[in-house]
């Protein structure tokens, strides 16, 4: 009886696993859910595989499941499943299918070359584009449609390559094209390309215009984006945080709480998205800025936490690393503060392209306060090899970075420290009331006032306020809520020098270094360089850089062009 019982059993089971349904009915499911609901997507594509009916239907549902694997936030596993078609494709004889094999490589290689961009491998991203430019040409599909898609992957890989010139150039072009026109999903895609180039060309050269432009094309972005229905809260959500970080370079720091707490509440299918650590790394920096630290400290972490556990994006773990370190700083958890910029720097190593960037991204002074408030803390280790070694990694780091600047940045930075101790040290231990008659007046400041205008001096200068033509004490004093005298008077005694000596070495000392670390930077003319780092003309520019550096600019870049050809 029970082998009955177990022949039935068989034969009830086969038959239940017979398809029900055709090939094409799990297509049609898989299309209906594609970015939309991404386990579905991945539970028909596989569907797909099972009842494929020739290997193009099969290398077509495996293509599927490599996109959902991607949409899901999952980089490494897509690129295997991506790689492991492509050697499908290689394998199979590609007579019968050619035009199904092509449209599946071409496709495969454009979703490899987001893949790498993900991963962080920017060269081997442009080598996918490449490919898929040669195959498109090799197979005499080279169409408007392909070109103008190849075109918006290579913008999108500039941009985090930092040549953001380079692309709003391929992108402008793009945005009245009718053959992007007809993809809905396609237009807001580039005006959110043209945002991010712009907001961070800001972030870099601090021009208010490129700020405006960014503002402009986020609004485009929504305008587009929010009549797609599947898109409607990820396009909300996106917009709000935009419009967030946008607030936070116009110092409007209440009004971006207000956007990011918005954007925080709105809940997404996929918890794993990237938008999602975008807004509570924003909403630390929010709280950073109210000087509100646990709560900057716990949206701090938290997206840490989240970013560690689903790696997207390596330049937002460097900010999350560099608010945390400033933050702990500021609470005066000097080991913690010192932990996170030690892996600030650590990131800066593994991000070639964003080392100039992310560098500048952490507060020296806070930097030197807290490697000079640890060694106490760090000397009562019993591994001492331990701490010769981490500070010989950072030391290794801070002199690769600042290059022939480095003795001039030391000593400046030395000198600035020291005149803070000092004026502390003025004010806490009286001096004898001199008997002679002075005509000139001090002027005494409070303590706390010191402290909070050396606090946004270093705030500015983290910002490269210095580089706006309109930087003088009166825009300082504004920024500040103080006056000229008192920020005069710190300044001087802050740095040995007046405020119009300190804002010029300011900035040559950014110049020079940005013609060092920026080939590109050389070929532009003396008039746009000086221009673009706050000078009004090219002579003024000339005078006070052969004052600081020694030499004309001229003659400094074609020394650094020299010494190129001489290394190549």
């Amino acid at each position: 009886m029970k082998l009955l019982y177990l022949v039935f059993f068989l034969i009830f089971s086969a038959y239940s696993q017979t398809p029900s349904k055709p090939y094409s009915f799990w297509l049609n499911k898989t299309n209906d859910f594609y970015r939309i609901h991404n386990d579905s997507t991945l539970f028909y594509a596989k569907k797909m595989q099972l009842y494929a009916d020739s290997p193009c239907d099969y290398l077509n549902g495996l293509m599927f499941e490599a996109n959902a694997i991607y949409f899901k936030r999952d980089c490494s596993k897509s690129k295997e499943v991506s790689l492991k078609i492509l050697k499908k494709l290689n394998t199979e004889d590609s007579t019968l299918y050619k035009s199904c094999f092509f449209y599946i490589k071409s496709h495969v290689l454009g979703r490899l070359s987001y893949i790498e961009k993900c991963l962080g491998d920017y060269s081997k991203a442009l080598k996918y584009i490449e490919q898929n430019e040669n195959l498109c040409k090799k197979n005499n599909f080279y169409s408007e449609k392909y070109k103008l898609a190849l075109q918006y992957q290579t913008a999108l890989i500039y941009i985090e390559l930092e040549k953001y010139e380079s692309a709003i150039k391929l992108l402008s072009p793009l945005k009245n094209i009718s053959t992007v026109n007809e993809n809905k999903l396609t237009l807001p895609s580039i005006n959110v390309a043209l945002g991010d180039s712009y907001l961070k060309s800001y972030e870099k050269f601090l021009k208010p215009n490129f700020l405006d432009s960014a503002k402009t094309y986020y609004k485009k972005h929504y305008k587009s984006a929010i009549q797609i229905e599947q898109q409607t809260n990820h396009t909300q959500k996106l917009f709000d945080i935009k419009m967030g970080v946008i607030a936070l370079h116009q110092q409007k720091y209440e009004h971006a709480l207000s956007l990011l707490r918005k954007a925080k509440k709105i809940k997404l299918t996929e918890e794993k998205h990237f938008t999602n650590q975008e807004t509570y790394l924003y909403l630390a920096k929010a709280f950073y800025n109210l000087n509100r630290q646990d709560s900057c400290l716990y949206y701090g972490n938290l997206f840490l936490e989240k970013n560690i556990l689903h790696p997207r994006n390596n330049n937002l773990r460097l900010k999350g690393y560099t608010i945390l370190a400033n933050s702990y700083n500021k609470t005066k958890q000097l080991e913690k503060a010192y932990k996170y910029s030690t892996l600030a720097l650590s990131e800066i190593k593994k991000l070639d392209t964003l080392k100039i960037n992310g560098i500048e991204q952490l507060s020296f002074i806070a930097l030197k306060k807290i490697n000079n408030t640890n060694q106490v803390l760090l000397n009562q280790k019993k591994n001492r090899w331990f701490i010769y070694k981490i500070f010989f990694i950072l030391l290794s780091i801070f002199l690769l970075v600042v290059l022939i600047r480095s003795y001039i940045l030391r000593t400046k930075t030395d000198k600035k420290y020291q005149a803070l101790i000092s004026l502390e040290a003025e004010k806490k231990i009286p001096t004898p009331q001199s008997t002679e008659n002075n005509s000139a007046p001090k002027i005494a400041i409070r303590e706390d006032i010191i402290n909070k205008i050396i606090s946004g001096l270093d705030e500015l200068e983290l910002q490269k306020a210095f580089l706006n033509p309109e930087f003088s004490l009166k825009y300082v004093a504004s920024k500040l809520d103080s006056n000229t005298s008192y920020i005069s008077k710190i300044i001087n005694s802050h740095t040995g020098v007046s405020f119009t000596e300190h804002t010029n070495n300011l900035r040559i000392q950014y110049i020079t270094k940005s013609l060092t670390e920026n080939p590109e930077l050389r070929k532009h003319s003396l008039d746009a360089i000086a221009k673009d780092f706050g000078y009004s003309s090219a002579s003024s520019f000339s005078k006070i850089f052969k004052k600081t550096v020694g030499m004309n600019p001229s003659y400094f870049i074609k020394k650094l062009i020299e010494e190129d050809d001489k290394n190549c």
